[in-house]
């Protein structure tokens, strides 16, 4: 269930769910943290639903060192730390971020 609160009104709205699917938001990147913690070396295949637009897509996170390729409906290149911690989004669509501390 997500919530949404906002000046004068609040919404809840029910979201799939599951170990393989993600909320993902362009305007959130720190909502891909937890795409940079489920990509595996072999490429872990997840589902993104985008609440905001309801919007849905398919994806492959495939993890190499310190950086996290994203392939399918979702394309781009995470950036992470030593400790797993995302450090860097840079996404097919022109939206990059470099996140700190």
């Amino acid at each position: 269930m997500l919530k949404t609160i906002a000046k004068g009104s609040d919404a809840a709205q029910e979201m799939p769910g599951g170990p393989d699917i993600v909320l993902l938001d362009d305007n959130a990147v720190g909502l891909f943290t937890a795409v940079a913690d489920l990509a595996t070396p072999a490429g872990a295949r997840l589902s993104a639903f985008y609440p905001r637009t309801g919007r849905r897509a398919t994806l492959v996170a495939k993890k190499n060192g310190s950086q996290v390729t994203l392939s399918g409906g979702v394309s781009g290149t995470l950036t992470i730390d030593g400790s797993g911690r995302l450090t860097g989004v840079e996404l097919a669509n022109g939206i990059s971020a470099v996140l700190s501390e």
